[in-house]
């Protein structure tokens, strides 16, 4: 039973070596990898309770940080019909958390 204890800290052992300061510094500093960039259609990632759907575009992931990939970007091109309206919505929402905020 101790092993299993062991393993699970085994992943926290790989950022031990890896300052935070470093880490700041990677994280503010992130970009997209171009070597990480994929067309994706239809898509579906289940994960728990969230499930994310890509219809058609490109899937970039960023650049691993203390080896970890962070961050990634969808991007595709929409006009007019629901995506415009719900872009529209989107952009609503934001501006009026901006103001109450």
């Amino acid at each position: 039973m101790r092993w299993v204890g062991a393993l699970l800290l085994c992943p926290c052992l790989a950022y031990a070596t890896v300052r935070a300061s470093d880490v700041a510094r990677d994280i503010r500093e992130i970009s997209l990898d171009p070597a990480e960039c994929y067309r994706v259609r239809e898509l579906a990632l289940p994960k728990d309770e969230a499930r994310l759907f890509f219809t058609d575009g490109y899937l970039i992931f960023a650049k691993p940080v203390a080896g970890v990939r962070t961050a990634a970007v969808f991007t595709t091109d929409v006009e007019g019909g629901e995506a415009e309206s719900r872009r529209a919505a989107v952009a609503g929402l934001l501006h009026g958390l901006a103001q109450s905020g």
